[in-house]
């Protein structure tokens, strides 16, 4: 594979662009770095022919050069370092991408209060679709870790047959009923950063061979969605996150006409934490079984599950023992709230690799039965946690002992707290 590097300015003069030799039937690689002056990079780019190069590659935050995009046989174009307040257009020559990514500013701040119609807002151009070639599409936000604006998508990136990847962050879909002649997305096995608001039956029916689902949104996002979920067409489903987030100052959906206007209002300002989401919260306020569907909609066939931020109380996980198919637990930052964490008699008994992160328990009341299949459990930052289940080391009749492994920082806090004593 041919490859034109275009590494730091200064080194322009001494073999600025490292390069193989060119061929007519090479498929090169475009990798740029670092560049601050546009003409340099354009320079460089107007040595190669149109038809070169197949990969086009940012490694570190770079200025948008349009010439990158003369290439009009690229099939992999990441440009999700740069930052864009729109999308370009000239994106939409690549007729055969394969793979692309991209970092967005949301348009939607300047549209709060109004009803507006979806077409109007949008910020990836409906002609997205034209991409017809497209199996990986990743895009991201701004900003993703205030979140205040999300994006809004055109429905026609559920037209694109061949998409495997679907990677989103928070965002809404433009608003369209799919009926029973809707396209089934066949091909597509993984989307994140899915809303609430769009996990209904007959969206999910579109992707019946899904294996990687993860749902998110704000607190208004699961709080307004009664309705939640179709799990039912997800047979093939292996893997199910759920993400809630928090930003004092985000806007979200908060209607929708049945004209299709959409009408987004700003989140009222309350005392939130990025870094504890359960602050957020009044003392007797969680998120129980209204952020869940009950347990016979759940994907039988599901192996892993994670939740972040969801703010259940622990006894909340009883449901999580009776998926016969789960091996695989994450609770993220603030998943769960409570000092102790007493688990319920059945336990868990395919689960074979626990994560617990950010958690701010003390007491956990566990034995060696309530994990028969246990292989790995990690521990990242559970500062409060007072010890682990003492008979997790006592275990004798297994081929594979559990592997314990803690995160330097849940160490020394441990130390600290010893030493005080």
């Amino acid at each position: 594979m041919n490859i034109v590097n275009v590494t730091r300015e200064e080194k322009y003069q001494n073999s600025y662009v490292q390069s193989m030799h060119l061929s007519s039937k090479s498929r090169g690689r475009i990798s740029i770095q670092v560049i601050k002056h546009e003409y340099i990079t354009e320079k460089i780019l107007a040595r190669y022919p149109k038809n070169e190069f197949r990969s086009i590659i940012s490694y570190r935050q770079t200025m948008f050069i349009p010439k990158m995009l003369h290439f009009k046989l690229v099939r992999v174009l990441d440009l999700a370092l740069m930052r864009f307040s729109a999308f370009p257009s000239s994106i939409l020559d690549l007729i055969h991408l394969r793979y692309l990514a991209l970092t967005l500013s949301p348009s939607l701040q300047h549209y709060l209060g109004e009803e507006i119609s979806s077409s109007f807002s949008v910020d990836i151009p409906p002609s997205i679709s034209s991409l017809c070639y497209l199996q990986t599409f990743i895009l991201k936000p701004l900003q993703p870790k205030t979140r205040q604006h999300p994006l809004v998508l055109p429905y026609e990136i559920l037209t694109m047959p061949q998409l495997r990847h679907l990677h989103l962050d928070w965002n809404y879909l433009q608003y369209h009923e799919p009926t029973e002649k809707s396209l089934v997305l066949k091909n597509l096995q993984c989307l994140s950063g899915w809303n609430p608001w769009h996990c209904t039956r007959s969206v999910f029916r579109q992707f019946p061979n899904l294996k990687k689902l993860q749902i998110c949104g704000i607190w208004e996002d699961f709080r307004t969605r009664k309705d939640l979920y179709g799990f039912h067409y997800l047979d093939k489903l292996e893997e199910l996150d759920f993400v809630l987030t928090y930003s004092g100052y985000a806007c979200f959906l908060e209607s929708i006409t049945s004209s299709g206007l959409l009408r987004f209002t700003r989140q009222k300002l309350r005392a939130i934490f990025l870094d504890r989401p359960s602050w957020a919260l009044p003392p007797t306020e969680t998120f129980p079984y209204p952020i869940l569907p009950p347990l016979d909609a759940f994907p039988q066939n599901l192996k892993k599950l994670a939740f972040y931020g969801t703010c259940f109380q622990w006894k909340d996980l009883s449901f999580v023992s009776k998926l016969p198919k789960l091996e695989a637990l994450k609770l993220g930052i603030s998943a769960c709230i409570g000092v102790e964490w007493k688990v319920v008699k059945d336990g868990f008994p395919s689960l074979k690799f626990l994560l617990l992160d950010h958690l701010e328990f003390r007491y956990w009341r566990a034995s060696c039965d309530h994990f028969p299949c246990l292989e790995r459990l990690f521990l990242e930052y559970c500062w409060d946690l007072d010890s682990i289940p003492q008979d997790f080391a006592n275990i004798t009749d297994r081929t594979k002992p559990v592997v314990v492994c803690e995160s330097r920082q849940n160490k020394r806090k441990k130390n600290q707290k010893e030493m005080k004593i």
